[in-house]
């Protein structure tokens, strides 16, 4: 998450919401990324094959071992703010890194004079790579600060410089809020005032710069890292585990920082760049299909009146409109069915070997399914037998979708089948190992059938790779029942 280097106050707006240019969105694909804007394509088109350059630089420079992903990482690029601030979820931030119940995804708005977007860019999908990483879960100063110091990454025509300093950054720490390290540990997560968070991320990069670039006192406290990890993992209090962990008071290091900001010229370090062509296909979204996928984030954020609001500019006469109904069924559902299954039956006549169609219509019919006393005579007399034919079709066009394995394996719980369910989900689970809620739902699904040992590992993953604190408290709970479980067995 990267903040506005300018002071901004808004109110989401969570309905009503009118996308500027909706017409105007295209998809571009390279090996590792597809993105989703409605900006300038020469632009977006230049800010992909960077894209792919600074994950090469990235790698190489950090050695980091990140867990292979079977899709590749989708970003959404607003061409105006007020859209970005439409479907944020966060108030006052330029970017978002947001880890989805289907996978990851990063939106971002451009840049502007103080914070360029490849910056923005940059800094989330560092982000994506430490969450991929399979690491401990670093506090907020460090991730953030690592976020920064490689977002600033400098990329020329044969070589990139990590380490740059990033020139709002530097002006931060002379004109804003100077952050002693004691608080940085411990930021206010609930505080807006802008000059705060500007003080924070300032002083988390230089801070994590510091450990990483400065070779007389940096370098050294870096080496020690994996020991305040491990007093804070053990409960201690950040500033303990700090001083404790490094051995050093967070005033010496608030001093070593005071001088380092006076240094005349900070280390960096330099990575060649292999010459390399990166093939970029760009697809024109027509207006029903850019309607359909900007609904289907707001879904996916949970921004139900958003979704719904967006689809409100479907044109149902015309086929591409599928998606779009098939999702508006999903989302009206619970309150109106004759509506629901009017949008159903559209994209079934207009698409009905698409995908996403499948996956949606199936979802929808999932849902009535479970409801107690339903009328199943428009699920064509088959009922959970036309659900699974409908996902498997789904799986065959797109065996990568995370979605399809999940409904697949929630038709095989209704079947009271645990083996093709345990199948389905870890199939879901081949696709994103890294995924929160797969790993919390895979845990609780081996705590019903009764194997608390299988559940641990899944459960102790979840917990490492949330980052928000009560959903760590939700899953230690259930870590909790896990472990009392395993000991009752022994016995």
């Amino acid at each position: 998450m990267l903040m506005k280097g300018i002071v901004l106050t808004f109110v989401l707006i969570l309905s009503s919401a009118a996308i500027a240019d909706v017409d105007k969105w295209s998809i571009y694909s390279s090996d590792n990324f597809v993105i989703y804007s409605d900006a300038r394509k020469g632009k977006v088109r230049k800010l992909i094959e960077k894209l792919e350059v600074f994950d090469y630089v990235v790698r190489t420079a950090t050695n980091m071992n990140v867990a292979g992903d079977q899709k590749r990482m989708r970003i959404y690029l607003f061409d105006h703010s007020k859209d970005f601030t439409t479907f944020s979820t966060v108030p006052n931030v330029a970017g978002l890194y947001l880890p989805t119940y289907l996978g990851k995804i990063i939106l971002l708005q451009e840049g502007n004079s103080s914070v360029s977007t490849q910056h923005i860019l940059f800094h989330e999908y560092v982000h994506h790579l430490i969450n991929q990483s399979g690491g401990p879960s670093y506090p907020l100063w460090f991730e953030e600060g690592m976020a920064e110091l490689l977002g600033a990454t400098q990329l020329k025509r044969r070589h990139a410089v990590v380490g740059a300093v990033p020139k709002a950054r530097a002006l931060d720490l002379v004109y804003s809020f100077d952050l002693p390290v004691a608080n940085l540990l411990e930021p206010s997560i609930s505080r807006s005032n802008e000059l705060y968070w500007t003080g924070f991320y300032a002083k988390a990069w230089q801070l994590v710069h510091f450990l990483h670039m400065d070779v007389e006192n940096g370098v050294v406290l870096k080496s020690k890292l994996d020991e305040y990890m491990r007093f804070l993992e053990d409960g201690k209090s950040p500033k303990n585990a700090f001083e404790w962990g490094f051995e050093i008071s967070t005033d010496e290091v608030d001093r070593l920082l005071d001088k380092y900001k006076k240094q005349r010229r900070l280390g960096a370090i330099r990575i060649d760049i292999p010459k390399k062509e990166y093939e970029v296909s760009i697809t024109k979204l027509s207006l029903n299909e850019s309607i359909a996928e900007l609904a289907s984030v707001a879904a996916l954020i949970e921004n139900k009146q958003l979704a719904l609001s967006i689809l409100e500019q479907l044109d149902t006469i015309k086929p591409d409109s599928a998606r779009g109904q098939s999702l508006k069924a999903v989302l009206i559902g619970d309150s109106d069915l004759v509506e629901a299954r009017k949008a159903r039956r559209a994209a079934l006549e207009f698409s009905p070997e698409d995908p996403l169609v499948l996956r949606n219509v199936a979802k929808y019919d999932l849902a009535e399914y479970q409801k107690p006393q339903t009328d199943l005579a428009y699920l064509d007399g088959s009922k959970l037998q036309s659900i699974e034919e409908r996902l498997n079709l789904s799986e065959s066009i797109d065996p990568n979708s995370i979605e399809t394995y999940r409904l697949l394996w929630q038709v095989a719980v209704e079947r009271d089948d645990s083996v093709e369910a345990a199948k389905m989900m870890m199939a879901a689970y081949g696709l994103d190992r890294t995924n929160v809620v797969l790993n919390i739902e895979i845990g609780l699904f081996l705590l019903e059938e009764d194997k608390p040992k299988l559940a641990l590992s899944f459960l102790e993953d979840a917990q490492r790779l949330a980052h928000d604190k009560l959903q760590k408290e939700s899953i230690g709970v259930i870590l909790a029942t896990a472990k009392k479980m395993i000991r009752l067995q022994k016995h």
